[in-house]
C-alpha cells in the first residue's frame, strides 16, 4: 500500500503493503501507473491528488487531492522532487490501494498525521513478493463456487432444533432474556465469532443467532474477521440473492482454492492492523486495555482464524526470563536443502514452550561448541551431513532477542537467524537454490512479546512476531545482507 519512493525517472519504488511498484512494465495490468503521495513537512501531512507515471517519468502529481490525472493541466503537475518536504518524508500508494484503505473507516475522518505515522510502522514486503502484481490483480479473491468447497460438515438440523426448544425455558438470571432478538444480533455482531457463540453457555438466549443470516453476514464487514471478501456483501446486495452467509464462514475456515489468494489476505491483515493503530492514536487507549502491538512478518492470522488445508498456527508468549532459543533443522536423504522443523524457548525458570518439533534422536548442541561453529562455518561439504535426518538443533542466546531473519520458499522455511541486540547469530540451514517462490527477510523490534508460527507437517511454513520498537529498514537486504549462496562449500 505504500512505499518510502526515490524520485528518479527509471527508478522502481517498491510497494510497501503489496509489494508491486509504481509503473506497469510490458503486459502487466494498468492499475499500477496510478498513485497518490501522502508527504510530510515540519508535522504537515498533505495527500497528493491522482498522478499516473508514464515511461518512467518523474513522479508527477497534482496537488489537490480530489484531482485525476486525466484532468490535470501541464501547470497543475508537481514534480515530487518540488514537494516541500525532507528527504524520506514521502510516501506513496497506489490509488486503487488507498480506495480499499479508506473502506476501513470513515474517510472524511482521517487524521493524515496519524495515518502518516502508523504506515511509517508498517513492515517492508519481503524483496521477492514485489513480483504481486505483475501477473494477477492485486486484491484477486475466487469466486463463490470455489470457497463454498468444504470438506467439513455442518451442525445437524436436530441440534439447532434442540437448542431453539431450550432457548424459551429462561431463567431468572438470564440477563439476555428481556432483550429482542435484533438486539441480542447486533451484541452478537460485535464479538468474535468464537466469544459469540461462546455466549449460548451464559444465556440459552443467545443460542438463536447461530441460526441468524444477520449475524453471520456481519463476519464479512470489512473489518470482521473475514473482511478479505467483504466484496461480496456489496455483490450479492446488488443481485438481491437470499445467501448462505453462515454457510460460507464455515467454509472458509480452511481456504481452498489458489494460493496466490494467500497475498491477498496477507494485504488486507496489513490494512486491518493500520486500522486498528489509527483508532489508538484517534481516540487513546484505556488503562485497562493493553496497547497496539506492533508487527513483523506473518503475525496477524488471529485477525481472520483462516487455515490452508494441512497447516494449522502456534503462538508462544515469550517469557521475560528467555535465555536461549533452540533452532531444530533437518535434511531429508536425497535432499539438497534443510527445513526448519520448529523452535524451543528455554527459560531459566519458567517452563520452556516450542513452536512445530525437533525430530526425535536429533543432535543438540549450543552455538559456541566447536560443532556448532564447523555447521555454521563450514569448511567442506563433510560437514553439512549432520543436517541429514534426525538432523540437529542448535541453541542460541536470547536473552537481547530482537527479532528473526527468515529465508523461505513454497516447501517452507529453509534457513534462520536470530536478530540480537548484542550481535546476530549465524544463519542456520541450507537453501534449496533451484525452488520457486524463494523470498527473505527480516523483523526486528526492540522488544518481543510474542511468536507466531504457520506449520504442517514437515515443519515451519512462515514466522511473524508481535512487540514494540518496530525497526523499519528501507529495504530488505538479500539473504539477511549477505550472499547466503557463496558460504556453501562446493
Amino acid at each position: 500500500m505504500m512505499a518510502y519512493i526515490s524520485t528518479g525517472p527509471r527508478e522502481f519504488v517498491q510497494y510497501l503493503l503489496c509489494g508491486a511498484h509504481i509503473g506497469k512494465m510490458a503486459n502487466e495490468l494498468p492499475w499500477r501507473d496510478f498513485y497518490r503521495a501522502l508527504y510530510q513537512n515540519r508535522g504537515v501531512v498533505a495527500l497528493s491528488g491522482v498522478g499516473e507515471r508514464k515511461d518512467f517519468c518523474y513522479f508527477q502529481v497534482p496537488a489537490d487531492r480530489n484531482t485525476l490525472s486525466d484532468a490535470m493541466t501541464t501547470d497543475e503537475y508537481t514534480t515530487l522532487l518540488k514537494l516541500r518536504c525532507q528527504p524520506w518524508n514521502i510516501l506513496i500508494l497506489h490509488d486503487i490501494c488507498w480506495q480499499h484503505l479508506v473502506q476501513h473507516w470513515d474517510p472524511d475522518d482521517i487524521d493524515l498525521e496519524c495515518l502518516f505515522n502508523v504506515l511509517c510502522k508498517l513492515p517492508k514486503f519481503p524483496d521477492n513478493e514485489s513480483r504481486f502484481g505483475e501477473y494477477a490483480y492485486p486484491f484477486e479473491t475466487p469466486t463463490l463456487e470455489q470457497l463454498q468447497q468444504s470438506q467439513r460438515e455442518l451442525p445437524s438440523r436436530r441440534h439447532i432444533e434442540e437448542e431453539e426448544k431450550l432457548a424459551p425455558r429462561r431463567n431468572s438470571t438470564d440477563c439476555f432474556r428481556r432483550l429482542p432478538r435484533e438486539i441480542r444480533e447486533m451484541v452478537g455482531a460485535l464479538l468474535l465469532t468464537s466469544d459469540a457463540l461462546s455466549a449460548r453457555l451464559a444465556s440459552r438466549s443467545m443460542s438463536e443467532i447461530f441460526d441468524s443470516q444477520m449475524f453471520w453476514r456481519s463476519r464479512f464487514e470489512v473489518n470482521a474477521e473475514r473482511g478479505f471478501l467483504s466484496h461480496f456483501l456489496r455483490q450479492l446486495q446488488r443481485n438481491r440473492t437470499p445467501f448462505d452467509w453462515r454457510l460460507l464462514y464455515h467454509n472458509t475456515c480452511q481456504i481452498r482454492c489458489g494460493t496466490s489468494f494467500d497475498l491477498t489476505i496477507k494485504v488486507w491483515e496489513n490494512r486491518r492492523w493500520v486500522a486498528d493503530a489509527l483508532n489508538c492514536q484517534a481516540h487513546g487507549v484505556v488503562a485497562a486495555t493493553p496497547p497496539l502491538m506492533e508487527f513483523g512478518g506473518r503475525a496477524l492470522h488471529n485477525y481472520h482464524g483462516t487455515i490452508w488445508p494441512g497447516t494449522h498456527i502456534e503462538t508462544v508468549m515469550l517469557p521475560p526470563d528467555l535465555v536461549r532459543v533452540g533452532i531444530a533443522v533437518v535434511m531429508e536423504h536425497g535432499s539438497k536443502a534443510t527445513r526448519v522443523t520448529g523452535l524451543e524457548f528455554i527459560c531459566d525458570h519458567s517452563p520452556s514452550a516450542s513452536l512445530g518439533y525437533k525430530t526425535p534422536g536429533a543432535r543438540v548442541m549450543k552455538e559456541e561448541e566447536p560443532g556448532a561453529r564447523e555447521i555454521l562455518h563450514p569448511i567442506s561439504v563433510d560437514f553439512l551431513e549432520v543436517f541429514l535426518y534426525p538432523g540437529v538443533q542448535i541453541l542460541m542466546e536470547a536473552a537481547s532477542l530482537q527479532g528473526y531473519g527468515i529465508y523461505r520458499d513454497s516447501e517452507g522455511t529453509r534457513l534462520l537467524q536470530l536478530l540480537r541486540d548484542g550481535g546476530d547469530t549465524e544463519i542456520v540451514g541450507l537453501p534449496n537454490i533451484e525452488a520457486s517462490n524463494q523470498e527473505q527477510y527480516q523483523f526486528r523490534m526492540d522488544k518481543v512479546v510474542a511468536v507466531t508460527a504457520a506449520l504442517d507437517v514437515h515443519g515451519i511454513n512462515d514466522l511473524g512476531i508481535r512487540g514494540f520498537g518496530n525497526h523499519q529498514a528501507r529495504s530488505q537486504n538479500l539473504y539477511f545482507g549477505r550472499d547466503i549462496f557463496d558460504t556453501i562449500p562446493i
